[in-house]
């Protein structure tokens, strides 16, 4: 307890509990690293400060953390090429999928200096955020609490790539996700253009959303809010 927790598999990787917290209702967390050469999954929730989770495989591993009790303060999620030894620098073309119970920051995705990154879904209990860039073919995220303004989104750093975004504040909870939005706001940047496949697309009234980009930015899928803000001196709207 409050200690840092690694575990290394050549294979596939499937963690029961991990608990790296300071005795019973401790508030002092250790750090949890997990790397496999394979798939890395989970049958209980983990609870860390920092929680790192990489693969590294030719053909690329998947990352699936979606236990809905997850409780980390950030998270840095990798899916990338080489092997245990020899951890590559290029992302991997597979997918992540990371729940947290509570609000959710992403200190990176798929940082990798070369390569094609997969799918990313997140979803959160509370506001989604990040300070390192997150890559992915499509990025889902999506928020769930009843309050207004506490489940944003704001995901703005200026190095986010993605294909396809799909953004959704709702109502409810990670254990009974609701069908209604809240007035909670989303924001994203990326440094280029890409796809809006849907944006609080539930019942009922939205919050304000901004986006930022480097390129195009299409839609094949509803936006639905409050306000709208389109930012960036190379975008070209069509929406």
């Amino acid at each position: 307890n409050g200690g840092a927790v690694n575990l290394t598999s050549g294979g596939a990787l499937s963690t029961a509990s991990i608990n790296a917290n300071n005795g019973t209702g401790g508030t002092t967390r250790g750090n949890v690293n997990l790397l496999a050469g394979a798939a890395i999954t989970q049958s209980g929730a983990i609870t860390a400060n920092a929680l790192t989770a990489r693969t590294a495989s030719a053909s690329g591993a998947a990352i699936t953390l979606a236990n809905a009790g997850n409780n980390a303060n950030t998270v840095n999620l990798q899916v990338r090429d080489g092997s245990v030894a020899s951890v590559g620098s290029n992302n991997a073309d597979a997918a992540i999928a990371y729940n947290s119970a509570g609000a959710l920051v992403v200190s990176g995705i798929n940082t990798g200096t070369g390569g094609t990154a997969g799918d990313v879904t997140l979803g959160a209990g509370g506001a989604i955020s990040q300070t390192g860039a997150i890559k992915a073919k499509g990025l889902t995220a999506r928020t769930n609490h009843a309050t207004a303004g506490v489940g944003t989104i704001t995901l703005n750093h200026a190095d986010n790539t993605a294909a396809s975004v799909n953004l959704q504040a709702r109502n409810g909870t990670m254990a009974a996700p609701g069908a209604a939005n809240v007035n909670s706001a989303i924001q994203y940047s990326a440094s280029g253009g890409y796809a809006v496949t849907g944006i609080n697309n539930g019942t009922g009234a939205a919050g304000n959303v901004t986006l930022a980009a480097g390129g195009a930015v299409t839609q094949t899928g509803a936006l639905l809010a409050n306000g709208l803000l389109l930012n960036g001196a190379n975008a070209a709207y069509t929406l």
